[in-house]
Parts: C-alpha cells; sequence; structure tokens
C-alpha cells in the first residue's frame, strides 16, 4: 500500500522557524570522476559529457524552469583549486577544473549541486 504525503512547509512543534520544502533542496547532484569519467552517484543527473581536459557536463533528467539557478562544484585535490561554471542551459550545465597555477586538470572524485526551480 503507498500512500502520498503533501506539504509545502515543515516546522518544529515548538512553532518555531518553518522550512519551504519546495525551494529549500537541491534539485541535482552529481558525485563524479573525470578521469576516467564515470557518474558514480546522482539525483536528476542522466549522464555527464567529457568535453576536454578539466571540462565536463551534466545532463539533468528533469530541466530547471531557466538558467537561473544555484550551482556549485568541488573536487578533491592536492593543493588549490578553482571550479567554474562555463555554461548553462536548462538542461544541463558545464564545469571547468583547473590547477592553482591555472592549467586545465581532471581529477578524480569531483561532485557538483544545483539548487532552483525545476519546469
Amino acid at each position: 500500500m503507498s500512500s502520498t504525503l503533501r506539504v509545502t512547509n515543515v516546522s518544529d512543534t515548538t512553532g518555531g522557524t518553518s522550512t519551504n520544502l519546495m525551494s529549500g533542496l537541491a534539485k541535482a547532484w552529481a558525485d563524479f570522476d573525470q578521469n576516467p569519467t564515470s557518474l558514480d552517484d546522482s539525483f536528476n543527473v542522466s549522464s555527464i559529457d567529457d568535453d576536454g581536459t578539466g571540462l565536463h557536463g551534466l545532463n539533468f533528467t528533469s530541466s530547471f524552469a531557466s538558467t537561473e539557478f544555484a550551482k556549485g562544484g568541488t573536487c578533491e585535490a592536492n593543493g588549490n583549486v578553482c571550479v567554474r561554471n562555463v555554461t548553462e542551459t536548462a538542461g544541463d550545465f558545464s564545469m571547468h577544473t583547473i590547477t592553482n597555477g591555472g592549467s586545465d586538470n581532471d581529477y578524480n572524485r569531483s561532485s557538483a549541486i544545483c539548487v532552483g526551480d525545476l519546469a
């Protein structure tokens, strides 16, 4: 037997701060390796593209409502690493990873997260 619970906000029993469940959750995330490119675990990410050294695109299963969504990423590396957004559409976004010296580089364990409204 299945059931559905439909709520918009959740708050604690003391009437404290409530949480809007619709806008307060990650709508897509991925844990992946850049070399070789493989998607280890994800939510709402259908695939990952290898677009060159340090360039990877995440393709969403369900698109965002627009390109105006928050995105971030990180990777495991020895030393400083810059992860930046390259391009995005409602259906995907590309990440660029570089070394502290500015060279494009692939890293093993990488991750990305996106928050915003889905279409």
